[in-house]
């Protein structure tokens, strides 16, 4: 991401996090000057903003258009996630950040509402949690370049969960979640980031053989 300041970049992040859950659908226009009057600032500082997303690969911005919310093609996107599978590898690899004192507990509180979910139907907020999740998990990496990149391809390949969520089955999807968290912070407590990754790529893994599952019995694979 470019340098921000931390109100732009915490506009830019709510904007991000949006596009993540499905908030703004693939193909739906995002006026700068809307924006930029919801969140109180320059149409130039929301400008920055939307030129980050397009560089994220989120939003595509024309001339004749505006700023489009990019397709969800779970097809194409899986190619992203075999990227993501490696970055993992390098994770337990390298050296690892020191973790705050606070992040076992809010693993553990996210881990704790997700559970919560199993008997209540509620995919936008399993998805906020996983986000949630995700953000704890970016605290373990200490190479900056790393954390960029990891951080900026999880959010392009995260709509293609959020948007099967309703086609999968509930359950399982909240029992994979919590399965997990759960185990990451059992490596955690013994301070093993490399099995922390393993366990990350495991569970990518298995996400993936659902995705592929879902496009055969569908049809469009």
């Amino acid at each position: 991401m470019t340098s921000m300041d931390p109100e732009t970049a915490a506009i830019y992040g709510e904007v991000r996090e949006r596009i993540g859950l499905l908030h703004y659908q693939p193909g739906e226009l995002l006026s700068e000057n809307a924006l930029a009057a919801e969140f109180e600032i320059s149409r130039t500082r929301m400008r920055r903003i939307m030129w980050q997303l397009e560089s994220d690969g989120l939003i595509v911005i024309s001339k004749g258009t505006g700023a489009v919310v990019t397709a969800v093609d779970i097809k194409s996107l899986r190619e992203v996630y075999v990227v993501r599978l490696k970055l993992l590898e390098l994770l337990g690899e390298l050296k690892p950040a020191r973790l705050p004192a606070a992040m076992l507990e809010n693993l553990e509180a996210i881990l704790e509402q997700s559970q919560q979910l199993r008997d209540t139907y509620d995919p936008d907020a399993l998805a906020r949690l996983y986000y949630a999740f995700h953000g704890e998990m970016l605290n373990i990496i200490r190479n900056k370049v790393l954390r960029k990149i990891t951080d900026q391809l999880y959010h392009q390949t995260s709509r293609a969960w959020v948007q099967l969520l309703t086609e999968l089955d509930w359950e399982t999807e909240v029992d994979y979640v919590c399965d997990e968290i759960a185990d990451v912070i059992a490596a955690l407590r013994t301070d093993d980031v490399r099995d922390v990754a393993q366990i990350r790529r495991e569970h990518m893994s298995l996400l993936l053989q659902r995705f592929n599952d879902y496009l055969v019995s569908a049809g469009t694979l």
